[in-house]
């Protein structure tokens, strides 16, 4: 439904957001639903809202300090968006594989 956006240049306005993507793949592929409002940790983790303080914190010199974009310095916040990410990713690419099979992938490039 969505090849004519990707074909387009994948638009940021125009695309569906991680959560829509994730939320078709559950319904139409999986036959489970994804859970309503399953990527806002992981938007806010990496993209250093309000929300992300409970990961985000910093003690600089005896005081906490909340950082204005994202935190670079935890490399254990990154293994845990990894864990939780990658088998998402890893389900994606087989079901692009399965759809589209190497003949239709190489029409579209």
């Amino acid at each position: 439904e969505k090849i004519e956006i990707w074909n387009d240049g994948w638009d940021y306005r125009k695309r569906p957001s991680l959560q829509a993507m994730l939320e078709t793949l559950g319904e139409k592929i999986l036959n489970e639903p994804f859970p309503k409002g399953g990527t806002w940790h992981l938007n806010s983790a990496t993209h250093g809202d309000p929300f992300s303080a409970q990961w985000n914190v910093l003690n600089i010199d005896g005081k906490s300090a909340f950082p204005v974009s994202k935190n670079l310095h935890h490399p254990e916040l990154v293994d845990e968006i990894c864990a939780e990410a990658i088998p998402w990713l890893a389900s994606t690419m087989g079901m692009m594989g399965a759809a589209f099979g190497d003949k239709k992938v190489a029409k579209l490039r």
